[in-house]
């Protein structure tokens, strides 16, 4: 299964957590007075129609391509549940990569490798015509981001939370062809680990997945690994075909991201650069400064304090550990400060996602860690409950959320939903013939007590400044090919 998780599924994993630890879900008053907290459940509606909560493809037929190797993979799945049927289903997964085989021999190189006009094929900008620069509209004013701001020192201050990730969304209404041409540009903008395109309801391809009025495509240059679920042997290798033992181990990790500095690079220090100045010295000083920034640091320690605990829940015990703490990563405009952490989850063969009636599986992995920690604060339940009164119950989306595939060996990779953009048909017609998108940009960063309201607001632009470049990339494009 391929697709995403909007972070509104919270709601769900809130409740069976509560649940499991015998206790219930309920709406408290905020500690700043007037019933704060309760707001949210009258703007409950304040969601895009279009959008779904979660959705997901049975994916029975994939193409897999490895950038390491450079191989090519045609994964197909054959339904043995009824031994009547399985030798069909089986001759027709064999027809079908038999076929693909012969016909992806004759592709050219490069031939499905296009990234639109904008770019050309060393990846260089080429001119476009300018028609104008898009203004993306913050969901809530500057005015109102700094009450919120003043607001998260007052609820950590009364020891309600001791790390917010308050979240904004930009939004503009922006001519535009294909989503997927949004998605190869932001790919060269802004390329990333965990990057990924997801169209639900042929908001690109015009394939529609349901009948429902929901269209959306999501382009996702996401450099955060929400949670990897992957079987190993017993011995700590992979595991192989001829493990027959009843009990699968699995390796469970995260990788939350917390900090987050601008790089020093000739694109945004030309006056430097003319200067004569040493760009890639400077460039690692930021890093460097960034690895040893207090509040930094101490929003990163709060964040794999909660995963391990999160992951503790499922996780074999005495299995949890931090593999790597507060490491620096480099991307193509941001340093980030990154940890590990990891575990073993031992489950039943019998206990597979593909098993309807298994007790538990990896798919508690998900329940007990969604939404991410990175992207709530912490203590989570409570914090949650906080900034949905404060971004006044707007629905995130898939922003904050997660997107990946969910096999039926067991096996999960989801990143987190962040640098997207979040594109829905501006109009009633159909997604592959509109010419207007509504996107949707979230940004956001923690607070803490010892955050700076200038220093936050600047990084949450910060944080979608690449995917605006993509996007307005993108238009002027689309202006051209008109």
């Amino acid at each position: 299964h391929v697709g995403y998780l909007g972070y509104e599924v919270r709601h769900v994993t809130e409740r069976l957590l509560a649940e499991q630890e015998h206790g219930k879900v309920k709406s408290r008053l905020g500690p700043l007075g007037n019933q704060k907290d309760i707001r949210a459940s009258a703007n409950a509606d304040k969601s895009n129609p279009k959008v779904p909560t979660a959705a997901f493809v049975f994916s029975d037929k994939t193409f897999v391509y490895d950038h390491a190797t450079q191989v090519w993979y045609l994964v197909g799945v054959v339904d043995n549940s009824d031994e009547n049927n399985a030798e069909a289903s089986t001759l027709d997964v064999m027809e079908w990569i038999q076929s693909t085989s012969r016909r992806m021999t004759t592709w050219r190189a490069g031939q499905h490798n296009g990234i639109g006009k904008s770019f050309g094929a060393s990846g260089k900008q080429t001119q476009t015509r300018t028609s104008g620069s898009i203004a993306f509209t913050p969901n809530r004013s500057r005015r109102t981001y700094n009450q919120n701001f003043d607001d998260c020192l007052d609820y950590i201050r009364q020891g309600e939370s001791y790390e917010l990730c308050l979240t904004n969304q930009l939004e503009a209404k922006v001519p535009g062809s294909s989503p997927f041409n949004l998605y190869k540009i932001l790919r060269r903008h802004n390329p990333a680990p965990f990057s990924a395109f997801f169209d639900w309801n042929g908001s690109s391809s015009g394939t529609r997945q349901t009948s429902t009025g929901s269209s959306v495509s999501i382009c996702c240059s996401s450099p955060e690994r929400f949670i990897s679920v992957s079987p190993v042997a017993k011995t700590g290798g992979p595991i192989s075909d001829c493990d027959e033992s009843p009990t699968l181990n699995f390796q469970v990790e995260a990788k939350p991201i917390k900090g987050t500095a601008a790089r020093v690079l000739p694109s945004n220090s030309q006056h430097l650069l003319a200067a004569g100045v040493d760009l890639d010295h400077l460039d690692r000083e930021r890093a460097s400064e960034l690895q040893s920034s207090t509040k930094n640091r101490a929003e990163n320690l709060m964040i794999v304090d909660l995963l391990r605990n999160d992951l503790s829940r499922v996780c074999d015990v005495g299995s949890v550990h931090v593999s790597k703490l507060m490491d620096i990563e480099s991307y193509a405009t941001v340093h980030q400060m990154v940890s590990t952490i990891r575990g073993t989850l031992s489950v039943g063969v019998d206990d597979l996602p593909s098993n309807s009636n298994a007790r538990t599986s990896t798919i508690d992995v998900l329940m007990a860690c969604f939404p991410g920690g990175s992207m709530t604060g912490a203590p989570k339940v409570r914090t949650m409950e906080l900034l949905d009164n404060m971004e006044e119950g707007v629905a995130r989306g898939p922003y904050s959320g997660a997107l990946g595939y969910v096999s039926l060996n067991g096996a999960i990779d989801m990143n987190k939903v962040i640098r997207t953009a979040i594109l829905t048909p501006s109009h009633e017609d159909d997604g592959s013939r509109a010419k207007e998108w509504q996107v949707s940009i979230g940004a956001g960063g923690a607070i803490t007590a010892l955050s700076e309201s200038d220093d936050e607001y600047e990084e949450m632009i910060l944080k979608a400044r690449a995917v605006i470049k993509a996007v307005q990339t993108w238009s002027e494009d689309s202006v051209d090919e008109d």
